[in-house]
């Protein structure tokens, strides 16, 4: 195919770095910048005319915007960019926790700041209906996308469903999953609570805002279908980084 509409200075034909992931660099940095979120992508054929290259080259460069969540292809409409600084977060059923640790429109990992047993604060052991100071599974995890922080978050265990539980299940998922697959204990039910509040010193530094700046808090208790506590904790967002979603119906018991 004979390439006539190659923008200067955007790819270089005899660069090692194949044209789809060229044409990948110049899409991010247009996708990144300010005021980008909710615009239209060109299409795959005005793409094409851009760059003068094929179809399946810009279908590739296109397809890994999609992995990494910065656009997303609505069928019939076509494929708009997404904010990459906002992370919705659903609070219609269990389900969702899971799809936090897989959101679809932007990739993060889990760094473990902590994870230790000890004697469980007095609000934690009252959430859990432990006696005081009885012994819980502390961990500490920090999320973080491509452009930085998202949350951190701390989670408290009580021992007769945390023994099993190690490290590599805090850093890839949920724990009630860890804590249902090890001891075959289900979470059936999830009680939140969501506040606004000022970052800590502490959590400002981790979430790289300043202290004072406004976060969200959310509480979460976890239950067994006959009330008994599995988990409980805290999670503390950067508030110009996170969403929260709630859908209810009529029906809904």
């Amino acid at each position: 195919m004979q390439r006539k509409s190659i923008p200067r200075g955007e790819l270089a034909l005899n660069s090692p770095v194949p044209l789809y992931e060229q044409i990948t660099r110049v899409l991010l940095d247009e996708v990144r910048a300010p005021g980008a979120a909710s615009r239209r992508l060109g299409s795959d054929t005005a793409l094409m005319a851009r760059f003068g290259v094929s179809r399946m080259t810009i279908r590739s460069a296109v397809d890994e915007l999609v992995r990494r969540g910065l656009v997303r292809r609505i069928q019939g409409k076509g494929t708009y960019v997404v904010d990459p600084r906002s992370v919705e977060v659903r609070l219609d059923g269990l389900e969702r926790f899971l799809q936090e640790w897989h959101a679809p429109h932007v990739r993060t990992e889990a760094k473990i700041l902590a994870f230790r047993t000890m004697a469980a604060p007095p609000a934690v052991a009252s959430a859990l209906g432990l006696p005081a100071r009885a012994a819980v599974l502390h961990v500490r995890r920090l999320r973080q996308g491509d452009d930085g922080p998202i949350v951190v978050d701390d989670r408290y265990v009580p021992g007769w469903c945390s023994d099993k539980l190690c490290r590599a299940d805090a850093a890839k998922q949920s724990l009630f999953v860890s804590i249902e697959a090890h001891t075959g204990v289900r979470t059936e039910t999830v009680e939140q609570t969501i506040t606004s509040a000022g970052a800590t010193a502490a959590e400002a530094k981790l979430l790289k805002i300043a202290a004072g700046d406004a976060v969200l808090e959310r509480s979460v208790l976890f239950m067994t279908g006959d009330g008994r506590p599995t988990l409980c904790g805290r999670s503390v967002y950067r508030a110009d980084r996170v969403q929260f979603r709630l859908r209810a119906s009529r029906d809904a018991t």
